[in-house]
Formats: structure tokens, C-alpha cells, sequence
């Protein structure tokens, strides 16, 4: 369908365009862009290139086109413009534009994703020391999940081959109209939307004992969304627009939805997404009452029906927003929103595991229902001429009913891994990991922007939220934003630039996981610009740590009426995360039309879970049961280097300013310094030919 829309693109802007007529109101341009590539890979191309499906070889072609004037020579002034782009490429798009005086609007839009997904080999680090986990394929040697060091392991046709990816395609089709001078409405709105998803994907899944099996699985899924409203105008101060829209999602990939009596099953468990449709009533107005003074909102129903276990969402959403400019250099606004969502549960699902011959299991049908308020009121103020103020405050209420909450209902022991390696006596219902039955939100918002002499400028910000409790355990009850931007030009085309961040939150009120995460980034950079060219470069470096209480094991799978003993308790698990980026970039204008062009990057990423759990870590299979390898010291080690380089050559010539040659490189590396199997690397060559007319 794609081909057959591209195709028509290119008919319609010979077809559809106006007649070119005498005066300058009307014409034409058009553009042909021509791209022939090349590329090599080798290791885990899905790295380096992270879910770009483009394939990069043969040819890959482009065009643009506008033309304007009176239909038809003396008709209504009319617009057609559109274009393609990514032919041949995997990642097709396609644009349409039709006006025809102020009564008719047409647009249209195609675009096509396809993203690349490399199967993602991890580890954990014993004793220092880091060994990779590998995971069986169904069907493939003999089934065993194990831990393997520096060396791939594929015994009997176990394990991932290098190249293996897979790729699913992501297509979206968009099709509007618009048209005005409608008898009884002011206008009327139609919409059609469309998004496929197709093509393969990973999945883990556990098969019986303790085995973790891997395998591609299908993805063919589809949305069709289709609308229709009308518009009303009230005088030049008013209107309302109401659009009806009717969604449906459908999966069309059926796999099995069971699991058999004796637990055992060697391909993964692949339930459809459940068939949903909606039914949505949108409404939005406008008014102003003065000329200082605008007020706007909107008023939405959403009624989703899933097909498969009967249960029915209702959504309901209001807004009301105003804006007040009546004092000079001040601006005042302030926005309401409230929204509740109500499920109707079908009492009558059964659980989709209960097999023949075993007992039927209900699923507790009890959903979350939910209503939230949202107020925010804002100002912006121009101090003096070149300090311009912002702040804002918002409130968030939130009220939840069905709420779960897990409570630890056994008393357990844990072996505290603190360096007095004492126990950990957690008594019965002290501990749980819960969803909040309402929390409430304060968020203070600051800025601060100043115009500085020989046109720098600064910037800053301040942002606080305060929360009585959160939603989630790893949620905070109160989080604190900081950062600044400096912008400093310089003489002969020079400047230098700068900005920082900070991040941190805390749950103050949990009573179990104690979750906190901090972080900072720090950026600068220094360029130029001028008549033979420009050049900048650029350094950035960010560092985040999240702390937690870490828990391993839980006492809620035993009998009420036993303690639990030697659970594993880490006081202070913390994962930290930094990235170190070195960049830059150029271009040189040389005579009779030449330009090189040049950028790259460099970066050093690294990422652990340090930990210390005193114990061996057992080999599993047959041939190896019973085998330490050591104490685990690190749960997600990870150091990553990519490196990204760019040559390009640009010729236009002179005498013909509309034809442009050019010729470009990219270089990209992966290097995984944790585990070199997933390492990769990808160059593409590019020589292009466009022309304008």
C-alpha cells in the first residue's frame, strides 16, 4: 500500500497542481534528491545502529514539489505540495498538502519505522571476575540455561549465532480533511489513522525448574482510528469544536494461551494482546471575553471495551484554561484539569491457566479506579528590560479505590550483608509494597532568564515537588531540580557555551525498598562560524546513583505458620550510571562551490550494581550441577565505549546552482568492554545527486 501511495503522490502533483498563470502569484518548484549507498557490518550491527532498520544499500531516492496559484487560471487560489522521501530505504515517508482557498484543506502523511532489535547478551561479576548468562533456544541442544565465561558457548545449537536480530516494521497513515462554509456548521472535520506493527521480536520466558528460555516471536498487530466533528464559530470571540472518534487495536497473533498439567513446555507463552475498542467524544472551545483576557478547554469521553475478557474502561476528562495580559511587562495563567476512570470488571473471567482435569481459578476482577485533580497557576514577569521572571505552583490529587497492597505476612530473618553481618528479624506486617489510596502533589516551578550585554545571555532553574506519600514504592515523596545555561559570543565568530544540572528524590516514607537516586550533568562547549566555515566542539558528563534497601526473597511463599531464615538483605545497594561524551563537527567552504564537512563523537559509558553476596553461585545442567564459581560482587556490571565518525564532501557548482553532488562516510563502533559479543561495528558509504528546479 505504501508503493501504491507514493505512486499517487507523484501522478497528483501533475494532475492536481494549478495551471501556471501570467503574474507572479503563481509557480512551481520541485527538488530530486538521488542517494546511492553501501554498507558493511560486523558483530551486533543492532548496537551501534539501536533500532535503525534502514538497509543502506542500492538505492535510495527522494522528491519534493509545490505549486500555487488560481485553479485553473482564474479559480480559487489553490496550494498542492508534497513529497517522498526514503525510497527504497525501509523508512518510507510521504506528505500531502491541498488547499484550496479558505474552504478546503487536504493532508495527508505516510511514514514507515523499522526498527532493529539485537538480542542483548548480559552478565553478573563473581568474585570480580564477570561471566555471561546465556540462555537456551527452544528446541535447540538440551535445554540447559547456564552461566558461561569469556568465550561463546553454542554446545549442540545452543545459543544466539553473532548476527542475529530481528526487525519488526511500524507503518502509520494519516489521512484529514477539512472544509469550510458548511450549511448549519461552520466546518467539517474528517480523519482517518492508521498503524501496523509487523515483523519479529525477542522474548524471554521461564520454562520448568529454573531454565530461562529465549526466542523470536511475531508481532502483526494493527489500530484503525477513524473521526468525524464539526465546528462552530460564535462571533470572532468564541467556538467549539466536537469530534467523535471510534478506535479499534487487534492482535493477530495467536499463540498459545495455556500451560500444560505437567509445567513442562519448551516454546514461550504468547496470549494475544487483547482486541480493545474505544468509542470517544471530544469536545473543545474557546473564548475571549475581553482583549486581555482568553479562556479555553475541553471536555473528553473515552468508552474502552476490551473484547476478549469483557471488562469496560470509562474515561472522562475536563480542562479549563485562562490567560490574563491586562498589566504591562506580567502575564498570568492558570489551568484546571480533573480526570476519573472508572473500569466495570466482568466477574465472570476465569483465570486462562486453569486447565482440564485441575481445579478452576478465578482472577480477582477488582481493578483500579481512579480520579485525579490537576490545578497550576503561573505568571511570567519582566522585571527590568533584560530579567524576565517565571514561576508556577501545581497541585496533583489523586484517589484511588481496589488499591493492592502486598504485605510480608510471614516473620523472616535476614542475614544482613552490613559490615557487622548481623541479622535482620523482620516481624509479621511490618513490611509491604503497595499502590498509595490517594497521594497528594506540590510543584514549585522557578526560571530565571537575563539578557547579558554583547547579546549573552543566562538561564536558570528551580524546581521542587513535595508529596505526602507516593504512588508506588519506587516513587519519591519529594524531588528537587537545579540547573543553569550561559551563553557567551566572542569576537570574529567565536563563542562558548555552558550548563549544568542537578537531580535528587527520596522516599521518606517507605517501609521497605527506602528508594533514592541522585544525579548531575555538566556540559560546555566552544565554536565558531564565519565566511569559510564553521566548527564546534563539545563535552558533556553525567553521573546518576539510585540507593535502595535490597531485599532477596520475600516471606510470602511459605506457610503463615513458619519463620523464614537466611534471606539475603544488602542495606545499601546502590546503581550508579556515567557517561563521558566527547564531540565535534566542522565544515569548510572552499572555492568554485567545494565544502568538506566532518563530525564525531566518542563516548565512555559504564554501569554496575555493586554488591557483595556471600555465597556460592551454582552452575546449572547436568554436567556442571553442584559447581561454585563464587560469591556475586556485582549484579549488572557494564562499560561500553561507541565511537561515531562523519566525512562528507559537497560540490554545487557555480554555473548550475541547482544541481548539488556529494559524496559521505559514517563510521560507527560498539565496544563492549564487559562482554566483546555484543561488540559491533557499521560504515556506510553515500553518494548523492540532487537537484532543484
Amino acid at each position: 500500500m505504501n508503493r501504491i501511495l507514493i505512486l499517487a503522490l507523484a501522478l497528483g502533483a501533475f494532475w492536481a497542481a494549478p495551471v501556471r498563470a501570467e503574474d507572479s502569484s503563481s509557480g512551481y518548484t520541485a527538488e530530486v534528491r538521488n542517494n546511492f549507498l553501501f554498507s558493511t557490518d560486523d558483530g551486533a550491527k543492532g548496537f551501534v545502529g539501536e533500532y535503525d532498520g534502514r538497509q543502506y544499500d542500492g538505492y535510495e531516492g527522494a522528491f519534493d514539489f509545490s505549486a500555487f496559484g488560481p485553479f485553473a487560471g482564474k479559480g480559487p487560489y489553490t496550494v498542492f505540495e508534497g513529497g517522498v522521501s526514503g525510497i527504497n530505504s525501509a523508512e518510507e515517508e510521504a506528505r500531502l498538502l491541498f488547499l484550496m482557498g479558505d474552504f478546503l484543506r487536504i493532508s495527508g502523511n505516510f511514514d514507515t519505522i523499522t526498527h532493529r532489535q539485537r538480542y542483548f547478551r548480559t552478565g553478573i561479576e563473581l568474585n570480580k571476575t564477570y561471566w555471561q548468562y546465556n540462555f537456551a533456544m527452544p528446541g535447540e541442544g538440551d535445554g540447559v540455561s547456564t552461566l558461561y565465561k569469556d568465550e561463546w558457548f553454542n554446545r549442540g545449537g545452543l545459543g544466539f549465532p553473532r548476527q542475529r536480530e530481528t526487525y519488526f516494521a511500524r507503518r502509520f497513515y494519516d489521512l484529514s480533511a477539512q472544509v469550510k462554509g458548511v450549511p448549519l456548521v461552520d466546518a467539517l472535520y474528517f480523519d482517518f489513522y492508521r498503524n501496523t506493527d509487523f515483523g519479529n521480536t525477542y522474548t524471554r520466558f521461564a520454562q520448568s525448574g529454573q531454565t530461562t528460555n529465549a526466542s523470536e516471536v511475531p508481532v502483526d498487530r494493527q489500530v484503525n482510528e477513524e473521526s468525524l466533528g464539526f465546528g462552530l464559530e460564535f462571533g470572532e470571540d468564541a467556538g467549539a469544536v466536537y469530534m467523535f472518534s471510534y478506535r479499534d487495536f487487534q492482535d493477530y497473533v495467536f499463540g498459545p494461551t495455556g500451560v500444560p498439567a505437567t509445567a513442562t513446555i519448551d516454546y514461550p507463552l504468547e496470549p494475544p494482546t487483547p482486541h480493545t475498542r474505544w468509542h470517544i467524544h471530544d469536545v473543545k472551545y474557546r473564548w475571549n471575553p475581553s482583549q486581555d483576557t482568553s479562556v479555553s478547554g475541553a471536555m473528553v469521553f473515552n468508552d474502552r471495551k476490551n473484547l476478549n475478557d469483557g471488562f469496560r474502561t470509562r474515561i472522562f476528562t475536563a480542562s479549563l484554561n485562562s490567560m490574563y495580559t491586562g498589566i504591562k511587562h506580567l502575564v498570568l495563567y492558570s489551568r484546571l484539569n480533573a480526570r476519573n476512570m472508572n473500569v466495570r470488571e466482568n466477574k465472570e473471567f476465569w483465570d486462562s491457566n486453569g486447565n482440564a482435569g485441575t481445579a478452576d481459578r478465578r482472577v480477582s476482577a477488582d481493578q483500579i479506579d481512579r480520579g485525579a485533580f490537576r490545578g497550576e497557576i503561573g505568571a511570567r514577569y519582566k522585571v527590568i528590560d533584560p530579567v524576565e521572571l517565571k514561576a508556577s505552583y501545581r497541585l496533583d490529587y489523586v484517589r484511588r479505590t481496589n488499591a493492592p497492597t502486598e504485605q510480608f505476612n510471614n516473620q523472616a530473618v535476614y542475614s544482613s550483608l552490613d559490615a557487622g553481618r548481623n541479622a535482620v528479624d523482620i516481624p509479621y506486617g511490618t513490611h509491604s509494597n503497595g499502590v498509595a489510596e490517594e497521594d497528594t502533589q506540590h510543584r514549585m516551578n522557578v526560571e530565571v532568564e537575563v539578557e547579558l550585554p554583547f547579546e549573552a545571555s543566562l538561564g536558570g532553574h528551580y524546581k521542587k515537588m513535595y508529596a505526602n506519600r507516593p504512588a508506588f514504592e519506587s516513587e519519591p515523596t519529594w524531588r528537587d531540580e537545579a540547573g543553569a545555561e550561559l551563553f557567551i559570543p566572542c569576537p570574529m565568530g567565536f563563542y562558548v557555551d555552558g550548563g549544568f544540572d542537578y537531580v535528587g528524590q527520596r522516599n521518606d516514607v517507605s517501609n521497605f525498598t527506602k528508594t533514592a537516586s541522585f544525579g548531575r550533568e555538566w556540559r560546555g562547549g566552544a565554536g565558531w562560524s564565519g565566511k569559510y566555515g564553521s566548527a564546534a566542539v563539545n563535552y558533556a558528563y553525567d553521573k546518576y546513583k539510585t540507593h535502595a534497601e535490597g531485599w532477596f526473597g520475600t516471606s510470602n511463599y511459605v506457610s503463615a505458620t513458619i519463620t523464614v531464615v537466611d534471606l539475603l538483605y544488602d542495606p545499601s545497594m546502590n546503581h550508579v550510571e556515567e557517561n563521558n561524551t566527547l564531540s565535534a563537527n566542522g565544515r569548510v567552504n572552499l572555492p568554485a562551490g567545494f565544502t568538506l564537512l566532518a563530525n564525531g563523537a566518542y563516548t565512555r559509558s559504564v554501569s554496575g550494581t555493586p554488591v557483595h553476596l556471600e555465597f556460592d553461585w551454582f552452575r546449572t545442567g547436568a554436567s556442571q550441577a553442584g559447581r561454585p564459581v563464587g560469591d556475586v560482587t556485582d549484579l549488572q556490571p557494564r562499560e561500553v565505549r561507541i565511537q561515531r565518525l562523519g566525512l562528507g564532501f559537497e560540490y554545487a557548482p557555480p554555473a548550475l546552482k541547482s544541481l548539488t553532488a556529494s559524496f559521505n562516510y559514517r563510521s560507527d563502533r560498539w565496544d563492549d568492554r564487559t562482554d566483546g559479543l555484543n561488540n559491533g561495528k557499521y560504515d556506510v558509504y553515500n553518494v548523492g545527486v540532487n537537484w532543484a528546479f
